[in-house]
């Protein structure tokens, strides 16, 4: 118990060595008592959330070319936005886009131009976070390629009715063939 001239308070403090339990509702009571025997309480009641938001970015194919549709998914129950970067060389972030106002779980994507990219492996992150400052990253490589596969030399011909076709098929990724 607390005193000075203008009343008398008493406080209450949470060790900070035994945090609260996440997901719990817990109550907390104040009153407040002057000299002359006013009196005043406020209820409030909060939940703890230790938990990180869940980011995934679900892509089968991470080989992409021009405007890129990234899909992403955030599930938390406090979520509040998310963000995608790019990393470049010298590991800085580059922001693609952003989801703000998050009042629920979030399916969705974000569009990527890829054709000012130089060809290669590019690192991308999801960062997401809620309302209690819990954040979660999911990091995914991409393979820009931008660069249409070459067809060259193609010689053809007919042996015995049948039509010969030969090319010279250059990429700078793997081909497949069709």
């Amino acid at each position: 118990i607390y005193s000075n001239r203008i009343g008398v308070f008493n406080t209450m403090g949470i060790n900070a060595n035994s945090p609260l339990a996440g997901g719990e509702e817990f109550l907390i009571v104040l009153n407040a008592y002057d000299v002359a025997g006013n009196s005043h309480e406020i209820t409030n009641s909060f939940k703890v959330d230790n938990a990180k938001p869940y980011v995934n970015i679900p892509v089968v194919n991470n080989h992409i070319r021009g405007n890129f549709a990234i899909p992403l998914i955030v599930q938390d129950a406090n979520i509040v936005g998310a963000r995608v970067v790019w990393i470049d060389g010298n590991m800085n972030e580059n922001q693609i886009g952003q989801v703000n106002n998050i009042s629920t779980d979030y399916t969705g994507t974000i569009l990527w131009d890829t054709t000012e990219m130089t060809n290669g492996s590019w690192t991308v992150k999801l960062i997401a976070y809620d309302l209690a400052g819990n954040t979660n990253v999911y990091t995914k490589q991409f393979v820009v390629d931008n660069t249409a596969p070459v067809i060259e030399n193609i010689v053809t011909g007919d042996v015995a009715n049948k039509l010969i076709l030969s090319a010279d098929l250059t990429d700078n990724e793997e081909l497949e063939y069709y």
